[in-house]
Parts: structure tokens; C-alpha cells; sequence
């Protein structure tokens, strides 16, 4: 068997750390971040007890929708409701036509004027307007179904 050179058995073996500190390092920092943020609070809270004596009125029924489309030779009125039939809502259903491309403010604000005194849960109020609408035709129409003036020449909500 040959003999090898001293110098070749005895080497120094250099390991560097930084790089696995450095991976070490940003992976307790990602599950601190992730893991050690989430704090369990609770508190003590007091509620009252309903008695059995008294009782929620029952609910009168879903919410009437009222759907109003607007398109550039008029609107069209409908209404919906879960609890209802459409026959039931008929009276909600209505087309005004506009003449001469401008709106008819008066008519629309009076037709839903006479919805909400006929079904008085109406309180949602479905706008869907046709593309190519122009701004000057839309802005009035919106008013009028926002809001009405009463007797007494105040600006009241509508929907």
C-alpha cells in the first residue's frame, strides 16, 4: 500500500453557519409572525333574559320590491314580494311612456307615490337602467323617486 503525503490527511474543514442561521432566523420569524399574533380575549357580558310572558309580535311578511326601469320612451313599474303572488301585486304594475325624449317627472313621482300608498311595505326600490341613457334623463327620474313633496311643501323620503 502506497503512502499518502501528510499534507493530504490533515486539511482544515471550514463550514460556514451564515446562511443557515440567516434560513433559520426567517423561519422563526415567519412562524412568530403567523402562529404568535392570534390573542383569546373574552368577556364577560351580562344579558338580559327574555320571560316567557312576553312575546315578539309576529312579522307582517317579507319586504315589497319595487322595481322601476328606465328606459329613453319611458319607464316601467313592477313589484315583487316572496309572500305574495303576482296577482296580488297587479295594481304595482304600470308603463309610462314619455313623449318627446324627456321625462315625465310629475307622472313617475305620482305613479310611485300611489304604490307606496297602496302597499305600504314597500321599501326597496329596484333602479335598472337601459344603456345609453343619457345623464340629463336619468338625474330627474332618480329625484322623483327619491323623495316627494307634500302639502305642506316639505321634501319627504319616498323609498
Amino acid at each position: 500500500m502506497a503512502k499518502t503525503p501528510e499534507r493530504l490527511l490533515s486539511h482544515e474543514v471550514y463550514l460556514n453557519l451564515t446562511p443557515l442561521l440567516d434560513v433559520l432566523s426567517n423561519l422563526m420569524f415567519f412562524l412568530l409572525a403567523t402562529f404568535g399574533t392570534t390573542a383569546v380575549v373574552a368577556f364577560s357580558v351580562s344579558l338580559p333574559v327574555q320571560e316567557a310572558a312576553v312575546k315578539t309580535p309576529p312579522r307582517r311578511g317579507t319586504d315589497i320590491a319595487v322595481m322601476l326601469e328606465l328606459r329613453a320612451d319611458g319607464a316601467q313599474l313592477s313589484c315583487s314580494a316572496a309572500d305574495r303572488t303576482p296577482g296580488s301585486l297587479v295594481g304595482c304594475r304600470q308603463r309610462l311612456r314619455y313623449a318627446a325624449d324627456a321625462p315625465d317627472v310629475a307622472a313617475l313621482g305620482a305613479a310611485l307615490r300611489r304604490i307606496k300608498e297602496s302597499y305600504a311595505d314597500a321599501t326597496t326600490l329596484v333602479v335598472v337602467a337601459a344603456a345609453g341613457l343619457r345623464v340629463g334623463q336619468l338625474v330627474p327620474q332618480l329625484d322623483a323617486a327619491r323623495t316627494f313633496v307634500g302639502a305642506d311643501g316639505q321634501r319627504r323620503p319616498l323609498f
